[in-house]
């Protein structure tokens, strides 16, 4: 267990001994220790640790046992982007002449021309498309308010013609409770993040691309590539639906070093002497 089941009665919950069980438990996780990544065990600690804060809310612990919760430490490290040529190649690699190619090729065109979660694909309906003014409205999940994302005209003739020509196959050996999906998999059933990690890799491995691609590659390609282009970080952030701007920043947006030497050389005053000074022009007497 990630964190201490309570044994005995809650009045012995507030015991030295529980609290040093939790202090071992989130003390840093030397390397291999843990089957599961630091940043999933820092999850099951937070809810550890709301479970506890309840308890000294309703008086049935201490308070101390709260101050020994250590969060694990989460080594950084340098995420995957794919260039538009790596994504030409992924979809390249996709055969549309089958139901299901087509569908896998449609579904990668919506990740990078929406930047959209992978969970809101696969819960996408027929309800949310409003193809003739070229938009989607993402239903908000987990507390979010409802998103709306626009679709390029290439992306809405493909989505077309996978509801076509596609879906009405992968339709064919639907049950009725899933006739309102949009994407669907091989069996009719609903298409979940695990087949689109699947394809995903046999698409990447066909395309010879050696990175580690996965859905949320395509979500931080896009707004790489949008803030490459010059973008304001504001737009970036409503175009992905988040609500801070800090979290596109922080974890979305990663500037090239072409795009920072580019901007070094135009704001910076003294990067490379490059800097343009305006002066004005001394009238002659």
């Amino acid at each position: 267990a990630v964190f201490p089941a309570p044994t005995g009665p809650t009045t012995a919950m507030s015991s030295p001994g529980l609290t040093s069980r939790v202090t071992s438990v989130s003390a840093t996780v030397p390397s291999g220790h843990w089957k599961l990544a630091p940043a999933s065990v820092n999850l099951r600690l937070a809810g550890a640790k709301a479970l506890y804060r309840l308890l000294v809310r309703e008086k049935l612990t201490g308070h101390e046992i709260l101050e020994a919760f250590r969060v694990v430490p989460v080594p950084k490290h340098i995420r995957t982007l794919l260039c538009a040529r790596e994504v030409e190649r992924l979809l390249a690699a996709v055969d549309p002449s089958t139901p299901i190619g087509l569908r896998d090729q449609t579904f990668l065109r919506l990740l990078f021309a929406t930047g959209a979660r992978v969970g809101e694909l696969t819960h996408l309906t027929r309800a949310d498309l409003d193809l003739a003014k070229g938009r989607l409205v993402f239903v908000g999940r987990k507390n979010r308010e409802d998103h709306i994302a626009l679709v390029p005209p290439l992306v809405v003739r493909a989505l077309k013609r996978y509801l076509a020509k596609a879906r009405p196959a992968l339709l064919a050996k639907s049950r009725p409770t899933n006739h309102r999906l949009v994407f669907l998999s091989r069996r009719g059933g609903v298409f979940y993040r695990t087949n689109v990690s699947e394809r995903l890799a046999v698409y990447a491995k066909a395309a010879r691309i050696t990175k580690r691609v996965t859905s949320h590659t395509f979500r931080r390609s896009i707004a790489t590539a949008l803030a490459d282009r010059g973008m304001p970080a504001e737009v970036i952030r409503v175009f992905l639906g988040h609500r801070k701007l800090s979290t596109t920043l922080g974890a979305y947006v990663a500037y090239s070093r072409e795009t920072l030497r580019a901007n070094l050389e135009k704001y910076h005053p003294w990067f490379g002497g490059r800097a343009k000074r305006t002066r004005k022009k001394r009238k002659r007497p």
